[in-house]
Order: C-alpha cells, then sequence, then structure tokens
C-alpha cells in the first residue's frame, strides 16, 4: 500500500538532483509520457470496445553528488548561523575531495598520463581533475544517441507515403484542414471469416471500424514532436557543455564571477591566484559540481560555497609558504661558514 502512495508522490518520481534538466527531459518526463500513453493504449483492450464491427443480426450473441546538492539546497531555507555552518561543511568536503585527487609528484610519467587523461577521461583523469565532466558528457552522448536513433526508427515507421511523417502532417491538415488517413492505423477495414453452419462453411466479409487507431495515431503525432524536440534540446545541451568543457578560459571566468560578488579579488595578485584555484585546485570536476549545485540550487549558495573554498585554498598556500621558506633558511645554515650559497 505505502509503494502506491509513493507513486504519488512528485518529489519521490523526479530522482536525484544531481544532473541537468536537459537531462531529466530524457529519463523521467519522456519515460513519464510514455508510460500514460502505453496505459492508456493498453486499458483500450479492457475497457470499451478495441473494434466495432458491423455484422448480421444472427451474429449477435524498471563523489554522492546528490547528497551534496542536498545539502547545499538546505541552506536555502535555514537559518544564517545555520547556512554558514552547513555551506564550510559542504566546501570541507569538496576540499578533501579535490586535495586526494591531485598529483603529489609531477613528472615525465604524471604528464604522459595528463595526456591520456584528455582522451581516456574514464581510466587516467581522475587525479587530472577530468573523470567525472568526462563520464558526465559520455552519459549525455547517449541521452542524445539514444533519442535521434529513436526519432529515426518512428518517423521509418510511420512514414509509409510520407518522407518526414510529422511535417507532411501538418502540411496536409493546414492545406486540406484535416488529417489524412494513416496507412499504419487504418479506421475502418473488412475482416473476413468463416463460420460452419451445419454441414457447410460459410463466408462472410464484414465492414469493421477501429476506434482504437483515432487514439493511435494522435499519440505517435505527438510522440514525433515530442522525440524531435527531445532530439534537439539534448544534441544543444551535450554540445554546449562540451565546448564549454574544451574552453580552458571558461574556468577562471566561471570562478571570478562567484568571487568578485563578495569582494575577494581585490588586486592582480588575488586574480592570478584565482586563475591558479581554478586550473589547478578546482580544475574541471571541481567546476562540473559547482554547476550542478548552481542548476539545482541557488547562484547564492553557490556564491558562498566558492568563497568558502576560495578561503581554503588560500589558507592552504599560506601554510605552504612558510613551510618552504623555513626549509630553505634551515638550508642556508646548514652551510659550511665561508660556503653560504648566496
Amino acid at each position: 500500500m505505502s509503494a502506491i502512495f509513493a507513486l504519488a508522490n512528485w518529489s519521490k518520481l523526479q530522482g536525484s538532483n544531481d544532473d541537468h534538466w536537459s537531462d531529466r527531459v530524457s529519463h523521467l518526463w519522456t519515460v513519464g509520457i510514455l508510460v500514460i500513453f502505453s496505459t492508456l493504449v493498453s486499458s483500450a483492450q479492457y475497457v470499451g470496445d478495441p473494434i466495432q464491427c458491423w455484422c448480421p443480426a444472427h451474429f449477435t450473441g524498471g563523489v554522492n553528488i546528490d547528497r551534496l546538492v542536498e545539502l547545499a539546497e538546505s541552506t536555502q531555507l535555514s537559518k544564517p548561523e545555520d547556512r554558514e555552518k552547513t555551506t564550510i561543511h559542504v566546501a570541507k568536503y569538496l576540499d578533501i575531495w579535490l586535495r586526494t585527487h591531485h598529483y603529489y609528484h609531477f613528472n615525465l610519467i604524471v604528464r604522459v598520463r595528463q595526456q591520456f587523461g584528455n582522451i581516456f577521461c574514464f581510466w587516467f583523469a581522475k587525479r587530472a581533475g577530468k573523470f567525472l565532466i568526462g563520464f558526465y558528457l559520455f552519459v549525455k552522448f547517449l541521452y542524445a544517441a539514444n533519442v535521434v536513433f529513436q526519432f529515426f526508427i518512428l518517423n521509418k515507421f510511420l512514414c509509409m507515403d510520407y518522407t518526414v511523417y510529422g511535417y507532411e502532417v501538418i502540411k496536409t491538415l493546414v492545406t486540406e484542414g484535416e488529417f489524412k488517413d494513416a496507412p499504419r492505423f487504418p479506421r475502418i477495414t473488412l475482416c473476413d471469416f468463416e463460420i460452419r453452419q451445419l454441414e457447410n462453411i460459410q463466408r462472410y466479409t464484414v465492414q469493421c471500424v477501429l476506434p482504437i487507431n483515432l487514439f493511435n495515431e494522435k499519440i505517435f503525432i505527438f510522440l514525433w514532436f515530442w522525440y524531435l524536440f527531445v532530439a534537439v534540446i539534448s544534441c544543444w545541451s551535450y554540445l554546449s557543455l562540451l565546448i564549454h568543457f574544451l574552453i580552458k578560459h571558461n574556468r577562471s571566468h566561471y570562478v571570478k564571477k562567484y568571487l568578485k560578488l563578495q569582494d575577494n579579488l581585490k588586486n592582480e595578485t588575488d586574480s592570478k591566484l584565482a586563475k591558479k584555484f581554478a586550473h589547478e585546485y578546482l580544475k574541471d570536476d571541481g567546476i562540473f559540481v559547482l554547476q550542478l549545485v548552481a542548476k539545482n540550487t541557488s547562484e547564492i549558495v553557490v556564491t558562498d560555497l566558492v568563497n568558502s573554498l576560495w578561503s581554503l585554498y588560500k589558507e592552504s598556500q599560506e601554510t605552504v609558504r612558510p613551510n618552504s621558506e623555513m626549509n630553505s633558511v634551515s638550508t642556508v645554515e646548514m652551510e659550511p661558514s665561508g660556503l653560504t650559497k648566496l
């Protein structure tokens, strides 16, 4: 019984928050539309008459980004102190994840892995910061390829008299003012059958009407245009993300936009450090996670999150610098007197 009530809960049907709205058009809205139409057509087999004939009278008888986005989304309606606490918690979680996937050494082998990572994102790019974005692009490509493939199959199935089914249907409707009978969905047909009467076999031909095809025809016309719509937005979403991923300047531009909102870029040094923050710390995967948070929460949440990560990054840079200076001083002190290196 609880499963029935769960189906009525839209928040459960929406699924996770770790994707783009264009992806939900494929895996949520399209599936929902197909389920509704298949239920409508299937129920017609058991409710009402799927076929009616005029007969003679005697015939009667199925990184936890989702959790991260959920935490970030919860800050929108929380108190200021709780919001700051949750934002810092999410920022520290991202900081640990980003630092865990950094290269600890930088040599010839690492440079070779980076070059392979630009092509084979699934195997060599986890520490290069391209694994998540590469996998996500692959999934979006599958969404686009799937709907384009289904669109051409549907068009091939429907186009017995037409080349482009939906276009021809609209053209016929505009010019003639009504839908032309589609060969795939006959409304009137003739049924031949035999009946044994005593020792004789009688052959009959009766005229029948198929009212269910009135629904089927309109459903498939709608699905043709729906698949066309889904194919366009899926291809657009994939290509726009791919172009955004290939243009490296977009990383620093995206980060600086949010740092400027809280006045954290005060001089040229901060601007240069922001580029390093975007390219060496966040990388493509970090920017991708922030973009998902932005699309599923609000700009205010992402602004707080980016600036919290910026503070953690600057603290780590300030910690590294004194340690390197102390190491250089200790090296100088260890040199024999009169041989101190300048």
